[in-house]
């Protein structure tokens, strides 16, 4: 059996009560405590205790945040941005000022047969 004294229910209830207040009331627990005439020390144990109870009484074992409606997150890497719709992802301007575009997914067989091309028509024009 446990060392530990189960808490008069009238103090707990009561502490429970002060808890409340002081989360309604935006104060640091040494203003709360001061202003309320409440020992410090006091406020830190009756919260651990009945958080602890809390717990307990919940039997599923649960963490504190579970108990609260919190859940775990997953962040996952943002999706590849879509493929161009139309618009040239590669340029190619010749010495002789000649404007290609080709797609950014374009392969490296497709840029060598235009440059090839390319090169062709500026050796032997039309």
């Amino acid at each position: 059996m446990s060392s530990r004294k189960r808490p008069d229910v009238e103090k707990q209830q009561f502490w429970g009560l002060v808890l409340e207040e002081h989360t309604k009331s935006g104060l640091s627990v040494r203003a709360f405590c001061r202003q309320e005439s409440l020992s410090e020390p006091s406020f830190y144990s009756w919260r651990r205790t009945i958080r602890d109870s809390e717990l307990i009484r919940n039997g599923d074992g649960r963490s504190a945040a579970e108990n609260h409606g919190l859940v775990p997150v997953h962040v996952a890497p943002a999706p590849p941005p879509p493929a161009s719709s139309g618009h040239a992802g590669i340029e190619i301007v010749t010495p002789e000022n000649i404007l290609v575009r080709l797609p950014g997914d374009c392969s490296t067989e497709m840029i060598a047969r235009v440059l090839t091309a390319l090169r062709q028509q500026v050796a032997a024009p039309c």
